[in-house]
């Protein structure tokens, strides 16, 4: 299913791309039934069971103290680069892609990367992040999966859910490294696709430094007039944060964002109504779930538009389903014949609605009915809509 997916990936696939300023080191933590009602839940997390019978993903950012508490009650089953950065630094060289990743620590704790396509700056160029061997802690983030059928305080959750808790001195400060932006200039002429991410963690305090970002998209759209540009929103922890990521919004390509997130940007909790709001606003939008993606846009072929939607559903399922990372040679054989029901629901919905001009690309997703792991599953799709767009 979806072959004209791979097919296009075959003729469209960049080679480079820039990840940024996401970065961190994931504690992977699979939950099993008890051990969340054996321990006493941190202020910041009081809700957590209230998410689980919802079925809500959750991103919170906590203080190093409750990261430290629950790494110490809970213990985590593996470590592994994490972030919208390190997710595509291990998903991208399996597609042959060179990854330029901006990183808050040059250090062997780019855990994973094992590929000399992932590359650092250092001393003015780059070179490949397996080199780096000095030591170092970086950001974290408790990464706590929770299987379909788990149960929890006596229910048994209807679908897996993942819940992050999030310590991220780097992000919540928005610190980028001045020697990347300055490197990065000299490859910007031979790299078309950007990924850009983390403004979600950023404190209100800090707020007023993504406004950098702006300038520095400028100048890479004045080296490379044909570079495209994509910003990954996730759950924002304050509005000021929010409003100067929207700042951004006629700078860029593309946007994507899943339900929650088009709630805190729209302010409307009805999908069609949600989206009409914000096609206004900027040129794409990239909507994406566990049921379904969607590509709102006047400006796109649509065949090759649901192609790479197409394409990205593949590789998100084939993490979902195997947590391996990306193999181009295992995704022409990798075979899923049935589609989310709910996913086919929304798209009848949103392919007749119009968006203020624009229309709705919509593909389903692929079932899996026992997921592996949901870890990196919205950044692996992100990453793949982004190369064959």
């Amino acid at each position: 299913m979806y072959s004209c997916g791979l097919k296009h990936a075959g003729e469209r696939l960049d080679k480079k791309i820039i990840a940024g300023f996401n970065y961190c080191c994931d504690l992977v933590k699979y939950m099993r039934t008890g051990e969340l009602e054996a321990i006493e839940l941190p202020q910041e997390l009081l809700e957590l069971e209230a998410w689980l019978v919802i079925g809500e993903q959750k991103e919170i950012a906590v203080s190093e103290s409750t990261l430290n508490y629950l790494v110490d009650s809970l213990g985590y089953d593996e470590e592994r680069a994490g972030g919208l950065v390190g997710q595509i630094a291990r998903e991208a060289p399996g597609l042959g892609v060179e990854v330029y990743a901006h990183v808050a620590g040059k250090c062997r704790k780019f855990t994973g990367i094992n590929s000399d396509k992932v590359l650092i700056v250092d001393k003015g160029g780059f070179r490949p992040a397996i080199q780096f061997n000095k030591e170092c802690i970086p950001p974290r983030h408790f990464v706590m999966e929770f299987e379909k059928g788990l149960e929890v305080s006596g229910k048994k959750l209807e679908s897996s859910i993942r819940i992050i808790a999030t310590y991220d001195s780097c992000a919540f400060d928005f610190l980028l490294d001045d020697e990347f932006l300055y490197s990065i200039k000299n490859e910007v002429k031979e790299i078309n696709k950007v990924v850009l991410s983390g403004f979600h963690l950023v404190l209100e305090s800090s707020a007023g430094k993504i406004r950098q970002v702006g300038k520095i998209i400028e100048e890479w759209r004045e080296i490379n007039p044909d570079i495209f540009i994509h910003i990954e929103f996730g759950q924002f922890q304050n509005r000021r944060a929010l409003e100067e990521t929207e700042k951004l919004f006629p700078l860029i390509d593309s946007i994507g964002l899943n339900s929650e997130e088009l709630v805190a940007v729209t302010g409307e909790e009805e999908l069609e109504k949600g989206l009409s709001i914000l096609a206004d606003r900027v040129e794409r939008i990239l909507f994406h779930n566990q049921y379904c993606s969607a590509l709102i846009t006047s400006s796109d072929n649509p065949k090759e538009a649901r192609a790479a939607l197409q394409f990205a559903s593949i590789c998100s399922a084939y993490k979902i389903l195997h947590d391996k990372v990306l193999n181009l040679r295992e995704l022409e054989n990798f075979k899923i014949s049935r589609l989310s029901e709910r996913g086919i629901e929304i798209a009848q919905n949103l392919k007749i609605a119009d968006f203020n001009g624009k229309k709705a690309i919509v593909v389903p997703s692929l079932y899996i009915e026992s997921p592996r792991s949901l870890v990196g599953a919205g950044d692996t799709f992100v990453l793949a809509y982004t190369l064959v767009m």
